[in-house]
C-alpha cells in the first residue's frame, strides 16, 4: 500500500500567541501542503493548526526548546528493549508485534525488522524530534547529573546485545548469531555465504529474553521498601 509522504518541521513549539515570525511560517506553510503528510512540533495544550497536519506534542509548554525528560526516556527506552539504532527507530514504523526497518535507512541497506515486546510497545509513539536531539539531550542530562563517562544514545543499541546474554538468563542466553541477526549486522565469512536464514522465532524468543534480563535489573536496582522488605 502507498505509504504518503511525511515530513517533519524543525522549529520553536508552534503554539500561540502568534507573534515570532518564524513559528507562524512554519504554521502557515504546514497548513498549506497537500501533497505530503506535515508533522510539526508544539505543546501539549496548543490548538490544532488544521485537520490534516500532525501534531507532535512533545514541549512541556511554549518558552521550552526540548522534548519533556518522559519523551526523551520513551526513545532510550525502545532503543534498549528493541537494540535499534536512532535512526532506524524515528524512521522505521510499526506493523503489528514489529517494527519496520525500510532498506533505504538500514545501515547495511537491507530491510530489517524487529520484535515488539509488551514494553516496547508501551513506549509508542516515539516523540517527533531529531536524532541530533535526543543525542544533545541525553549529552546534557549526564552533565547536569554528573554521570561519567556520559551514555549516548547508541550505548543503548550496545546494552541490548549485552543483556540478551546476560547470565540471569542462565541456559537461555541468546546465542551470538541471533544477537547478529536482531542488531542486523551483516555476517561475515562462511556464516555470511550460506546462513540466509531469518530466524523468526529465535528472534522473537531474543527480544521477549531481553525484556526480560533489562526488567531483572532495573528490580534489582530499586531501593527497598524499609517497611516492607520488599523491592
Amino acid at each position: 500500500m502507498e505509504r504518503t509522504p511525511r515530513v517533519l518541521l524543525v522549529s520553536k513549539p508552534i503554539a500561540p500567541p502568534y507573534t515570532d515570525g518564524s513559528v507562524c511560517i512554519v504554521r502557515d506553510l504546514a497548513g498549506s501542503l497537500q501533497s505530503v503528510s506535515a508533522t510539526v512540533l508544539t505543546t501539549t495544550d496548543a490548538p490544532a493548526i488544521s485537520s490534516h497536519v500532525r501534531h507532535a506534542r512533545i514541549y512541556a509548554r511554549r518558552g521550552s526548546y526540548s522534548p519533556a525528560l518522559s519523551a526523551n526516556a520513551r526513545v532510550l527506552r525502545f532503543l534498549m528493549l528493541t537494540g535499534l539504532r536512532i535512526s532506524e527507530a524515528q524512521k522505521g514504523h510499526q506493523d503489528g508485534d514489529r517494527w519496520i526497518v525500510p532498506a533505504a535507512i538500514s545501515k547495511n541497506k537491507k530491510p530489517h525488522w524487529v520484535h515488539l515486546t509488551a514494553q516496547a510497545k508501551a513506549q509508542l509513539p516515539l516523540p517527533a524530534t531529531t536524532p541530533t536531539n535526543v543525542q544533545g539531550w541525553t549529552r546534557r542530562w549526564c552533565e547536569r547529573k554528573e554521570i561519567t563517562p556520559a551514555f549516548t544514545p547508541h550505548d543503548c543499541r550496545r546494552t541490548a546485545a549485552t543483556r540478551m546474554q546476560d547470565d540471569r538468563l542462565g541456559a537461555d542466553k541468546v546465542q551470538p548469531f541471533i544477537v547478529e541477526r536482531v542488531l542486523n549486522h551483516t555476517l561475515e565469512g562462511v556464516m555470511a555465504v550460506y546462513n540466509h536464514a531469518e530466524y523468526e522465532g529465535d528472534r522473537i524468543d531474543a527480544a521477549e529474553k531481553l525484556e526480560q534480563a533489562i526488567i531483572a535489573v532495573i528490580a534489582e536496582g530499586r531501593p527497598k521498601d524499609k517497611r516492607r522488605g520488599k523491592a
